[in-house]
């Protein structure tokens, strides 16, 4: 495995909400000196199942790594597009389950511990039954260095007060507000740079995406 060569393509069972665990696991290892990329799923909309096959075997609960070599001469580059902005929010979070997902509370702007559903409310100027329709044009990340990795809402709890997440999100990190922008004008912008200093163009990909980027910018698809 070398890492100028060599890719971990990564299918992986999302309803088992494991993927954290799973990239510790790797880390821990130490084993696999390469890029990981791919992602996980929920199946159908209905979110009752996931499978994954290896080829031989249809499986649950699993992720599916398949190790990659290009040949020699050629490089492989990894694109990456999101069509979403930070506004300037953020929200330290303060308490939150890492196993079912949600965030109950945040500290506001005086420092103190409220409902995040609240805080939400508060920042977005509506009432929390409000807050799904007004959340429409608006998601989550988290910020890794100079990137922003997005943190979509899966469903909202009022009765609970808790806000549930596709990803899991430990209490102590920040949460920002992201706002959606362009899909089309976006990607392009974001490829233009990609191919920026690129010596000719690519001669096969491998695309994933995002259901919910297909749901939410039906408009412009």
């Amino acid at each position: 495995i070398d890492y100028r060569d060599t890719l971990a393509y990564v299918a992986i069972d999302g309803l088992s909400r494991s993927e954290s665990f799973f990239m510790e696991a790797l880390y821990d290892s130490g084993r696999f000196p390469c890029l990981f990329v791919g992602g996980s799923a929920g199946g159908k909309l209905d979110f009752r199942a996931t499978w994954t096959h290896d080829g031989q075997r249809k499986l649950e609960n699993h992720a599916v790594i398949a190790f990659l070599k290009v040949a020699r001469g050629m490089r492989f580059g990894v694109f990456k597009s999101q069509n979403f902005e930070p506004t300037g929010i953020a929200f330290p979070v303060i308490r939150a389950s890492l196993v079912n997902r949600y965030i109950s509370h945040v500290i506001d702007d005086s420092g103190r511990v409220v409902a995040f559903i609240d805080a939400l409310c508060a920042k977005l100027h509506c009432t929390p039954d409000a807050l799904e329709k007004k959340l429409a044009d608006y998601s989550f990340a988290i910020r890794v260095g100079k990137e922003i990795f997005v943190r979509s809402v899966s469903r909202i709890d009022t009765a609970q007060g808790r806000v549930h997440f596709f990803c899991d999100i430990a209490p102590g990190e920040e949460l920002l507000l992201v706002k959606r922008t362009g899909f089309a004008d976006s990607t392009a912008r974001d490829y233009r740079q990609f191919m920026q200093g690129k010596p000719g163009t690519p001669v096969a990909g491998i695309l994933n995406d995002c259901i919910l980027r297909r749901l939410y910018n039906d408009k412009e698809l």
